[in-house]
């Protein structure tokens, strides 16, 4: 899936606890803004009611009605990144892609904890994966590059998963080790081309440590909790991905772009 990146940084800047904060958001395709909702809650009832102004989304493949993601940091490097998501499958296809949860991570300095996954039926029933179930493997990218021997992933396989289905899980993934002593590093991917009804993004960082985000075309909202300072964003793409809109919107894009080149002329990038 295509997505909107946001990267930050924070590196030790003096030899007490003063760090700066630097995030940039690249946004090619802008999101459509989400409701108005308070950070700390949005229910079923207003998340349906999104969908429903939105338009029909029976025809897309899979609806990720909720992905969060929370990066936790310590002024030593250290840190955690929790991720949870609720994806409605509609299709074969989609049952295919999710059948196994792939979780990438760095097998010397970070360890994955999956907390749940569970399907969820259309009568209410539901299935758990034990979690005891996933297994530590390589990352693709080693077989073609040994120097990054140090990628891996977990998979689990879902059970009974079905076309129809809701399949919502949680994982956290924890930095053991800083890979420079005071300083940390990351990015974040907000999705553009699978029809997202609520996403966030939060960084937490300490309080008294110096932050400055730069983040222009999307701004965070910027709140104090506890001995943490906490920057989180909110987004959702809510427009079809399949069908006559969604076919004209990429003729309008494949058009700009052509537009783009043809202006530059020959031999310009």
């Amino acid at each position: 899936m295509q997505t909107t990146k946001l990267l930050w940084s924070l590196l030790l800047v003096t030899s007490t606890v003063a760090l700066g904060q630097s995030t940039t958001v690249t946004v090619p395709i802008t999101p459509a803004k989400p409701p108005q909702v308070a950070a700390t809650s949005q229910t079923a009832e207003s998340t349906a009611n999104v969908a429903t102004k939105a338009g029909d989304y029976s025809a897309e493949p899979a609806v990720i009605e909720k992905s969060e993601s929370v990066y936790t940091m310590a002024a030593d490097g250290t840190g955690s990144r929790r991720q949870t998501f609720v994806v409605r499958v509609q299709s074969d296809a989609a049952v295919r892609q999710l059948g196994v949860l792939n979780v990438q991570f760095a097998g010397n300095s970070e360890k994955v904890e999956l907390t749940y996954v569970r399907v969820r039926r259309p009568d209410g029933t539901v299935t758990e994966t034990p979690v005891s179930e996933a297994i530590e493997m390589p990352s693709p990218v080693t077989t073609q590059a040994p120097f990054y021997s140090d990628l891996k992933q977990m998979q689990i396989p879902v059970r009974n998963l079905r076309a129809g289905d809701t399949l919502d899980w949680q994982v956290n993934v924890r930095s053991t080790k800083a890979l420079a002593p005071g300083q940390f590093w990351g990015s974040e991917n907000f999705v553009s081309d699978t029809v997202t009804l609520a996403e966030s993004l939060e960084l937490r960082v300490p309080k008294d440590s110096y932050v400055n985000v730069w983040s222009p075309k999307h701004k965070p909202t910027e709140t104090v909790d506890g001995e943490q300072r906490v920057f989180r964003w909110t987004t959702a793409q809510l427009k079809p991905t399949v069908g006559k809109e969604a076919d004209a919107e990429k003729e309008r894009k494949k058009k700009a772009a052509a537009d783009r080149a043809a202006s530059r002329g020959p031999g310009r990038i």
